[in-house]
């Protein structure tokens, strides 16, 4: 194992010693099926799904001063056979990141959603590093961040911080670009951050 790790997630050069968590849920719905004529003969899932979901956008979700508030994005609806068919199945994937305990998240589910109709498919707690102390020397800028990386796996085992040149705003996106002189310059900080932590260590 490491004794030191460094995520090399673009983060403009500061130092990031926090993540949220994330928890990514289904929220499954069956109905009965009738044709579109007569609705009233079925049970239309996309409607029973819609009412949930304006549920959830309900909830208040706690927020911690470290990592500030909890949210969630409804990220995929799928639903429905026909238009001319009331639904008899829909579905909803949303993902929340979380800044307090998950498990408190997910108990602020439990009145408002049937339990057998939520599906948890990723459940990761929020992640703060305890010691940031092995990179002190170099003075940047400390915060946290509210996307998830493998800083949830490593920071259990080792000492852990998240550090990058470029900014994450043009991550996963069309505009996905890094400036060559921050390139060099993230290199040569790496460089220096090995060469410190190899010193302070012999």
């Amino acid at each position: 194992d490491s004794d030191y790790i460094i995520i090399g997630e673009p983060t403009d050069l500061d130092i990031v010693y926090g993540q949220k968590g994330l928890i990514q849920l289904k929220i499954i719905c069956k109905g009965k099926s009738a044709p579109g004529s007569t609705p009233d003969k079925g049970i239309s899932a996309i409607e029973n799904l819609i009412d949930m979901l304006s549920q959830i956008k309900k909830i208040n979700f706690p927020y911690q001063e470290c990592l500030e508030k909890t949210t969630i994005n409804i990220g995929m609806i799928e639903g429905g056979s026909a238009p001319n068919v009331v639904a008899d199945y829909a579905q909803a994937t949303i993902e929340i990141r979380t800044t307090k305990s998950n498990q408190e998240i997910l108990s602020l589910f439990e009145n408002i959603i049937p339990e057998d109709c939520i599906k948890i498919m990723c459940n990761y707690e929020p992640t703060i590093s305890k010691d940031t102390s092995f990179i002190d020397g170099f003075g940047f800028a400390k915060r946290t961040v509210p996307y998830f990386t493998e800083m949830y796996f490593w920071a259990k085992k080792s000492k852990t911080i998240i550090f990058g040149p470029g900014k994450y705003e043009f991550a996963h996106s069309d505009e996905e670009r890094i400036k060559k002189q921050e390139l060099i310059k993230g290199k040569e900080i790496y460089l220096k951050m090995i060469e410190m932590i190899t010193k302070n260590n012999t």
